[in-house]
């Protein structure tokens, strides 16, 4: 890579079986995301890339998308932005802790066990698509280990019910409802 540009390469594969059946290729979703990042000064970079999805319910089939990238300080403030999908503004209170909002596109996968003869339908998995936002800390724990929090609303939240072949079921929207989520990171 030319001077002052990094590529970042993200592929994380999930595997969605019920283990009842020997597992095939339609078990897995893959997902990943291709970036390009240029440092255009001491406290400003942007980039440029790809992110796909083999399988997204919303669209019920694989997804690519470009993203852009920006990250920018000022003073104690700090803009990161990878649109579409998510957006924070963090403040240093301290060398360790950030505090801000951040505003994200969340999504999950997850199979579904259940008594077959209760069901009226195919039940297979669960998607979930939602926008949240609210406050988010960041807190360094010790080297390069990091404790995230954040809070806040999901105003727009989208639920698939699927078959065994991923084929939508049922979809439908939920009203507005409040999350919290924490996890740890490795940041270098």
């Amino acid at each position: 890579m030319p001077e002052r540009w990094r590529l970042t390469i993200d592929i994380v594969p999930n595997i969605c079986a019920d283990f009842k059946e020997p597992i095939g290729n339609e078990d897995f979703i893959f997902y990943g995301a291709v970036l390009a990042m240029k440092r255009v000064g001491p406290n400003r970079e942007y980039g440029f890339g790809l992110a796909y999805a083999s399988y997204v319910s919303l669209f019920e089939g694989p997804f690519i998308i470009p993203i852009y990238t920006l990250i920018k300080k000022k003073g104690k403030l700090t803009t990161r932005m990878i649109l579409p999908t998510y957006f924070q503004q963090l403040y240093e209170l301290n060398k360790n802790t950030q505090v801000g909002y951040r505003i994200d596109i969340d999504g999950n996968f997850h199979n579904v066990l259940y008594n077959k003869e209760l069901a009226e339908f195919d039940l297979n998995a669960i998607s979930n698509i939602k926008l949240t936002a609210g406050p988010y800390i960041q807190r360094k724990l010790f080297g390069d280990l990091y404790l995230n929090g954040k809070i806040g609303i999901i105003p727009v939240n989208y639920f698939s019910v699927l078959d065994d072949k991923r084929d939508k079921e049922l979809s439908f929207f939920t009203g507005s409802n409040i999350y919290a989520k924490f996890g740890l990171s490795l940041l270098k």
